[in-house]
């Protein structure tokens, strides 16, 4: 069964009350496999949430209203979306921009949603004995690497 990436979005919007607008890409993994579904979040201003808080409201929505055997594999909190000068989503620089991202190790953000307040990151699996960082900071523009 086939579902249009406007057809997600439609369902993220309205998973969290936090949200303004998501979209919705997929993403060929580097070992292989099928696709993987990225959401990304443009947030209300002010506020902030964890990324897989969101994952896993996007999930339940998208089983629930589209498709039981989706799943959301990784979620991005951006300020902004890159668009054309008609203001069409440019999914190609979101695509791009995910691939080098997910090439990267991943972190694993802590936090809830809530007004926004410092995010702190520990290391891959949550067991690092290392000291907390700060998590990346979601509140510059989306850009292409």
């Amino acid at each position: 069964m086939q579902t249009s990436a406007v057809e997600i979005e439609r369902v993220c919007d309205g998973a969290d009350e936090s949200i303004v607008e998501t979209a919705a890409i997929s993403i060929a993994p580097v070992n292989g496999g099928p696709e993987e579904l990225v959401i990304l979040v443009v947030l209300k201003e002010g506020l902030r949430c964890k990324p897989d808080q969101l994952k896993t409201k996007f999930s339940r929505a998208i089983q629930k209203n589209l498709n039981p055997l989706f799943k959301v594999s990784y979620v991005k909190i951006v300020s902004e979306f890159p668009r054309t000068a008609t203001n069409k989503l440019l999914r190609r620089v979101l695509r791009d921009q995910i691939k080098h991202e997910l090439a990267l190790p991943r972190q694993i953000i802590v936090g809830a949603c809530s007004r926004a307040e410092p995010r702190f990151s520990q290391g891959s699996k949550g067991n690092n004995k290392q000291a907390d960082t700060f998590a990346e900071d979601v509140s510059a523009p989306f850009s292409s690497h």
